[in-house]
């Protein structure tokens, strides 16, 4: 998946790129409220996302862990637990300008936004959902194959941490 969006931001020819997985869906509205988002905070935006089991449920996502915290509080944060949802707005050349995409299978994105955020990105996030995020039972981001990916990328984390302190984060 890290390759296959490298080669995507490679090709890239617009200032802003934005994200979506090939099991999930937008909305009409969805590149209007991101544009919106982004005119008015800049950085990186973040959708909100309607959780959908086909053919069982769509609800609204917990707000819990996808709240957005203050500038000063992003880093730690992004390190403490992923607050960004994958459908995200951002300038290719701030992708760019921290790395762009890893070739990992999963969690290429967190890994990304890491150190976006660490080069002094800051992220918003929309003002309502926008985003369909398809739950299946063999997906890569859900349940427990994150966790394999999570660990791969916090690895990552502590050996290019800036300081002790972000470290111990």
């Amino acid at each position: 998946i890290g390759a296959a969006s490298a080669v995507a931001l490679r090709h890239a020819r617009t200032p802003l790129v934005a994200h979506l997985d090939a099991d999930d869906a937008w909305l009409p509205d969805h590149l209007e409220v991101m544009l919106a988002t982004y005119a008015r905070s800049g950085g990186m935006v973040t959708a909100q996302e309607l959780a959908w089991v086909p053919g069982k449920t769509m609800r609204t996502s917990p707000a819990r862990g996808r709240a957005v915290p203050p500038p000063a509080q992003q880093l730690r944060a992004i390190i403490d637990h992923n607050f960004v949802f994958a459908g995200v707005l951002l300038a290719r050349l701030d992708c760019e300008r921290a790395g762009g995409y890893r070739d990992l299978r999963n969690g290429e994105d967190w890994d990304l936004w890491i150190r976006m955020i660490r080069d002094g990105v800051v992220v918003a996030r929309a003002d309502h959902p926008t985003y369909l995020y398809r739950i299946r039972a063999d997906s890569l981001s859900y349940g427990h194959r994150s966790a394999e990916a999570n660990v791969e990328v916090m690895g990552r984390v502590v050996a290019e941490a800036q300081n002790e302190r972000e470290r111990r984060w």
